[in-house]
């Protein structure tokens, strides 16, 4: 019998969410029907919902595991060195294996470091980024799952473009999809750079929202950066990968595995453009990052696009990071996108924020050591038992998936099944034992 997630498909779940919820004693989100998974019925603080402790080790949300966040040193900036811009080019929908057509950018890049088995915290744009600017996992990040609402409550943990801002710099962000539109909460403390006329927020008959085109979006970065005084983080997504796949409006290719590599084709064009335009316009050697939001399905396991399953398709995506003093290597240790930011006030000496939970990958670029030993990926999705977060756990070796909810996990090995179609079964207790003692890259 094929294995696959319980979850995936949303069907039945009007009529099951109410038997979920009639159960549903303490009020945080676990049932104790068809299979909902609530560790501790009647305590409100434990449940599937929950979030782990990690400055405690407490195990929450009752999936056995609990690593514990340690105290790490960084080194106070010196007042000597000026500090260097940041420029982060997202790419929506960029899987790992897309990589390789990178030319023009891994050029433009220069010396720079590709993390070969990088994952995103999750398969949805919204749920990765709102993970990865506050350097914590998607479970650690106050989205309002019960509702699958893509926005995150305020006053919650910082964002990188708010530790930056109070450090001097100025953080701002082009727009270019209402996912990540300042409501959201998602780009909290960039300020919002873009033309009166950009349509990123708003709706079109088909109910489909309106993308920032990329050529638009670059234009406005490079405007914007150049008129900054002094250290700038500069952040833009591009859109052009993600289905309908384009070049630009009126180019348009096909909704196919070749059509996607032909977006991505035209994306590292406009990629490589953008960072060689960014260093003329700022000067110096600007710390570079280009990376996938999630990945991108073609059939595989059942699914097109993403945002339904966390298979190495949807989850593992393209991480470059180029900076002064990096010297050009391939690291094949599993690192999430959530460690980002960290990584980046690493990299420009700045004191680590209390609140990022994911280190950085500085001493893990420069020459191997503290890499973790495991990365996480997570999705909420809408299922027979309520709302369940799927799990993924990257590992140098494997791949573990699990479903929580039926006590089975999924293992598959990297290197000769990549495609992740010949699962080595178990139940779940067993696999989350062997993840117990690693390292999951935190703090």
């Amino acid at each position: 019998m094929r294995w696959r997630f319980r979850h995936e498909s949303p069907h039945g779940a009007a009529i099951a969410r109410p038997l979920v919820l009639a159960t549903d004693v303490d009020s945080d989100g676990g049932g104790l029907l068809l299979g909902s998974v609530d560790v501790a019925p009647f305590d409100a603080r434990r449940g599937p919902f929950a979030v782990d402790d990690l400055e405690a080790g407490l195990d929450l949300d009752g999936d056995g595991l609990a690593p514990r966040m340690t105290s790490v040193a960084h080194p106070a900036p010196s007042p000597s060195t000026p500090r260097p811009d940041v420029l982060v080019l997202s790419v929506d929908a960029l899987r790992a294996d897309a990589v390789v057509h990178l030319v023009q950018t891994r050029a433009a890049l220069g010396a720079h470091v590709t993390f070969r088995l990088a994952v995103s915290p999750s398969a949805r744009t919204s749920n990765s980024f709102g993970s990865m600017w506050r350097g914590r996992t998607l479970a650690q990040v106050p989205f309002d799952r019960r509702q699958l609402v893509t926005r995150i409550d305020p006053g919650g943990p910082p964002t990188l473009a708010e530790v930056l801002t109070r450090a001097g710099m100025r953080a701002g962000f082009v727009p270019t999809h209402g996912y990540l539109a300042p409501r959201t909460g998602i780009s909290a403390g960039f300020v919002e750079w873009r033309d009166s006329a950009m349509p990123y927020d708003r709706t079109d008959a088909r109910g489909l929202r309106s993308m920032v085109e990329g050529d638009d979006a670059v234009r406005i970065l490079l405007r914007e950066a150049a008129a900054v005084d002094g250290p700038v983080f500069a952040w833009t997504h591009l859109m052009e990968t993600h289905d309908p796949y384009r070049d630009t409006k009126e180019v348009r290719f096909d909704e196919t595995r070749a059509g996607y590599l032909r977006a991505v084709e035209a994306t590292d064009r406009r990629v490589a453009a953008a960072i060689e335009a960014f260093r003329r316009a700022r000067g110096g050697d600007p710390v570079v990052i280009v990376l996938g939001d999630h990945g991108e399905a073609f059939g595989e396991h059942g699914a097109h696009h993403h945002s339904t399953n966390v298979h190495a398709e949807q989850v593992r995506v393209g991480l470059l990071v180029h900076a002064p003093g990096i010297v050009s290597r391939a690291i094949d240790a599993p690192v999430s996108t959530s460690a980002v930011a960290a990584t980046v006030l690493d990299l420009l000496g700045l004191p680590a924020e209390p609140s990022f939970q994911l280190r950085s990958l500085v001493p893990c670029m420069r020459d191997g050591r503290g890499c973790p030993d495991v990365a996480e990926s997570e999705l909420f999705v809408v299922g027979l038992a309520g709302d369940v977060a799927l799990r993924a756990y990257t590992t140098r070796t494997e791949r573990t998936l699990l479903d929580r909810a039926h006590d089975v996990a999924a293992r598959y090995a990297i290197a000769t099944d990549p495609g992740e179609l010949r699962p080595v079964v178990e139940d779940a207790s067993t696999a989350l034992a062997r993840l117990r003692d690693l390292d999951f890259g935190l703090r």
